[in-house]
């Protein structure tokens, strides 16, 4: 009886092993296939951003697309409007020429992009931080100037103002005076309560003591950097 359950527990164990075995081998055959699909994407994500990502001339060639493809978006709409009765419809003309002005208005930044060298659409810093801003701000400028109200009026020319300086800033290309510029709109933005000025204006300060540059130079980082801060 001993020698019964000794030789049932030795073949147990070969059995054992062997399925240690198949185990193992199973592991490694999976593992060498999911490292060299692994391989294979890095490999294919490198090529797509050696013919694209860091293409200067193909970049610009999009930008180009993306204005052409503006202007004709413009004049379809301006056609549309001509079709419609303002008196009649006012809302829908109203409408169309919201979309007129906005498409217009991403127009006037991809040009202004192309023209300065920065890569709008393939970038992350705040250059293009600053271009998005001035067509975020005509926006609301468009929605001050249909109210009544002197406070209307003197907060539109307030952003006119900041406006004109965000412009002017994509031509100095100076991080510093961006962040300069961000506090001043902080510190002016009537819904903002002081706490919140005040956490804003640190945020903006530790963001140029992390990234001196503001992205230009490595715009993946700005991007981490602006998430986590």
């Amino acid at each position: 009886m001993t020698k019964i359950r000794a030789l049932y527990i030795n073949e147990m164990i070969k059995i054992s092993k062997k399925i240690s075995i198949l185990v193992m081998a199973a592991i490694m055959i999976f593992g060498t296939i999911g490292f060299g699909a692994l391989m294979k994407l890095q490999e294919n994500l490198m090529e797509q951003d050696y013919y694209h990502g860091d293409d200067q001339e193909w970049m610009q060639e999009e930008m180009k697309r993306t204005i052409n493809d503006l202007e004709d978006e413009i004049e379809n709409l301006q056609a549309r409007l001509e079709d419609i009765d303002k008196e009649a419809d006012p809302a829908a003309y109203e409408e169309t020429l919201e979309m007129i002005a906005s498409n217009q208005d991403h127009l006037e930044i991809n040009e202004m992009a192309l023209d300065q060298g920065i890569m709008l659409m393939f970038s992350d810093n705040y250059l293009t931080d600053t271009l998005y801003k001035t067509t975020a701000i005509k926006e609301q400028i468009r929605q001050l100037e249909r109210q009544d109200g002197d406070e209307s009026k003197a907060e539109a020319t307030r952003l006119q103002d900041l406006l004109e300086k965000y412009q002017q800033l994509i031509v100095d290309k100076n991080f510093s005076t961006f962040i300069e510029l961000e506090k001043e709109a902080a510190a002016a933005d009537p819904f903002m309560s002081d706490s919140d000025k005040k956490i804003e204006s640190e945020r903006l300060d530790l963001w140029y003591k992390i990234d001196p540059t503001g992205g230009v130079e490595n715009s993946n980082n700005s991007y981490v950097i602006q998430e986590t801060l």
